[in-house]
């Protein structure tokens, strides 16, 4: 090969080489942020959990801080209550980037909202959309002794847990309300029925067997 060969090679090659290196200095990384996933239904002073993913993954190069955005509504619009700062952890195997999570606990009822705030190097590089829910109130608990056979009163229009309290065996842990769907079990130890609310009324329980375990529940 010509030394004029080789110089023309080695000339369209550079000029190749230039050509791909401005396609490389911009190339930009895409930051993902899920919406959060809420566990369960926040209600008013118990704990419940926001988590999602990011991508790419947090690494110790790109090491990722997320934010977790809570807002409530006041006067038709949402202003910012506190900002949490979440938990990271790797993803299960065969999934890309990293999981976050934050444990929250709302001491009011009402409207809110989270959202969800990545950060790589202290810059904002993504968003999640807005997950918008309502904070339910604490329910009531109503204990019932399965052997009383007392009447118990409860509010209406009000979240109730109603519980049979110790170990019950026999067909005392079969009790139920056989003519209310809406009192829901929730818990066999104790054994516990949950409504979101009642209207007055009244509400007999009893167990698997006839004039062992019954009673009433007033709601009014």
């Amino acid at each position: 090969m010509s030394k004029h060969l080789k110089v023309v090679l080695l000339a369209a090659l550079a000029l190749s080489l230039l050509a791909a290196l401005p396609a490389v200095a911009h190339a930009k990384t895409t930051y993902t942020t899920s919406k959060a996933v809420l566990s369960g239904v926040p209600t008013m002073g118990q704990d419940f959990s926001v988590s999602g993913a990011i991508t790419p993954a947090s690494t110790a190069k790109s090491r990722a801080t997320v934010k977790v955005k809570l807002l409530m509504e006041m006067d038709g619009k949402y202003d910012v209550m506190d900002v949490y700062t979440a938990k990271l952890a790797k993803m299960s195997a065969g999934k890309k980037g990293t999981k976050y999570s934050r444990t929250l606990n709302i001491p009011m009822t009402g409207k809110h909202a989270v959202q969800v705030l990545q950060y790589r190097h202290g810059k904002l590089v993504s968003t999640s959309k807005i997950v918008y829910f309502d904070v339910q109130p604490a329910a009531m608990q109503i204990t019932i002794d399965a052997n009383s056979h007392a009447d118990v009163s409860a509010p209406a229009n009000t979240p109730i847990d109603v519980v049979f309290p110790g170990q019950l065996t026999g067909c005392a842990a079969n009790i139920g309300f056989p003519a209310c769907p809406e009192l829901v079990k929730t818990s066999s130890s104790p054994l516990t029925y949950h409504s979101d609310g009642l209207t007055a009324g009244i509400y007999a329980w009893k167990c698997s067997m006839m004039n062992c375990h019954y009673g009433n529940l007033i709601v009014q």
